[in-house]
């Protein structure tokens, strides 16, 4: 353990013991630290918990406050300071916190330093490992044995103890606050400007781009009456020849490929009928936008594109095992990775470096809403996580992995728009099919992304800058 004396062990000022953490809680606060507990607000037994990611990362830093001179064999201070080292021995390597203690003064400096140093005498904590034994511990749980002795010497060795008052503490804090770079008072008041700044644009023109696209889609569908009511039964009747995408609503058959030109003709009761779709839209906007979703289904499936089961998320699947990217074509003709294989970066306990840890593939989450009357596609670009590049994977080994990526839904980048208009070739405007185009498929359009002009932009400069509501008064003038 490292002992210092920052004033010299200058004669300590009287302070309580609530002030004197205030001190040592800005003090820390300078060099980065966060507090996560406190015994005066949570009951706890350690005084106070604080994390530091800069100097030791997911490490918990426990802190013990001494508002007052101590001599190394105060009895209530033994008590704690074994308990800490229990609290702290009972933990696995990894998960054993650091241990700090400030104390406004000692008696008997020197006793301290035989105690609490990187090369501390083992003597001495042996004898006082005996007198703590005999004249503090209150049951034989609490008492120090031999075979103990090396842990609790190590636990005084990788701890930390400054000896210095609230004076003392105030004056690094007034000298530190306003120069170190790692002052949480500081950076959260830099935080705070920017998100000032932020917040309010510039009268600048720009053009909002909107993850919305309106749907041009069949005038009539196809429907016939039918004597079953899944489509799961159905389809375990159905030969293997062609079956167009359909639903089953009311005991009838919805489809917009003409039911009597494929095996389906085979299972209707009655004649088939034409409707206009924006009856159906009218109707029933939960049945409709099933009949439109299980129709562009078809068409993603048929440009090689999976979905994850029961979810609208959409990706593209890895299915040669030789290399270590997959290209798609965008808009452009340039290639653009839309899977790649996530390798080993070290050997560990059950993997060798270079083993495939899993695969990332782009994907999209895809949505039909019904907004002023016209059916609109929702896309929200995303990642997904397989194993063998095609099967979909869930629960806690995938959150494990994703916990590892950023999320990307906030994201108003370049990147972002690059990424919807990709998907919306991919899926709708190329001319590429991996399984075949059917006569249907040119009936569905996507027009161009919803965007709106608008005077003002949200990117930050070095000028003053007025609020949004002063922009929409003078375009409205």
């Amino acid at each position: 353990m490292v002992i210092e004396f920052p004033f010299n062990r200058r004669e300590a000022l009287g302070t309580k013991s609530e002030s004197f953490k205030k001190y040592i809680r800005k003090y820390l606060e300078i060099d980065g630290f966060s507090q996560i507990g406190d015994s005066s607000v949570e009951g706890i037994f350690k005084d106070m918990i604080f994390y530091n990611p800069i100097i030791a990362p997911g490490k918990e830093f426990v802190i013990e406050a001494k508002a007052t001179d101590l001599s190394i064999r105060n009895k209530k201070f033994a008590r704690e300071l074994v308990h800490y080292y229990k609290l702290w021995n009972i933990r696995t390597k990894e998960e054993k916190f650091i241990f700090m203690l400030f104390i406004n003064g000692v008696k008997k400096p020197s006793k301290w330093k035989k105690f609490f140093d990187e090369l501390n005498d083992i003597d001495f904590i042996s004898e006082w490992c005996k007198w703590f034994n005999t004249e503090v511990a209150q049951v034989d749980a609490n008492q120090l044995n031999d075979e103990e002795l090396p842990c609790f010497r190590l636990f005084l060795q990788k701890g930390i103890v400054k000896v210095i008052n609230s004076n003392e503490l105030l004056n690094i804090i007034i000298e530190k606050e306003n120069i170190t770079s790692t002052s949480i008072t500081r950076a959260s008041r830099k935080l705070i400007e920017d998100l000032e700044k932020r917040k309010k644009p510039i009268p600048k023109n720009s053009e909002i781009i909107f993850n919305l696209a309106e749907l041009k889609y069949p005038e009539f569908y196809y429907k016939s009456k039918t004597n079953y009511k899944r489509e799961t039964t159905l389809y375990k009747k159905l030969d293997d020849a062609y079956t167009p995408p359909f639903i089953i609503h009311q005991g009838c058959i919805l489809s917009y490929s003409n039911i009597a030109n494929s095996d389906l003709g085979k299972h209707v009761k009655s004649k088939i009928i034409k409707v206009r779709s924006n009856d159906l839209k009218n109707e029933s906007w939960p049945i409709f936008s099933r009949l439109l979703f299980t129709h562009l289904r078809r068409i993603f499936w048929k440009r090689g594109v999976f979905r994850v089961t029961r979810r609208s998320i959409f990706y593209y699947p890895f299915l040669e095992e030789n290399i270590n990217y997959r290209y798609m074509k965008n808009w452009t003709g340039r290639n653009v990775i839309v899977v790649k294989k996530v390798s080993h970066l070290k050997d560990t306990r059950y993997h060798k470096k270079g083993d495939i840890n899993h695969y990332l593939h782009k994907a999209v989450n895809i949505n039909l809403s019904l907004l002023w009357g016209c059916i609109y596609v929702t896309f929200q670009p995303r990642f997904y996580i397989t194993f063998d590049g095609k099967t979909p994977i869930d629960g806690e080994t995938l959150a494990k992995i994703v916990r590892k990526y950023r999320n990307p839904r906030f994201n108003r980048g370049k990147t972002r728009i690059n990424l919807i208009k990709l998907w919306k070739y991919l899926l709708f405007d190329s001319y590429e099919y991996e399984k075949g185009k059917e006569d249907w498929f040119d009936n569905f359009h996507l027009y161009e992304y919803y965007s709106s002009k608008v005077s003002w932009s949200p990117e930050i400069v070095s000028r003053p800058q007025s609020l949004i509501t002063k922009y929409l008064e003078e375009e409205n003038a």
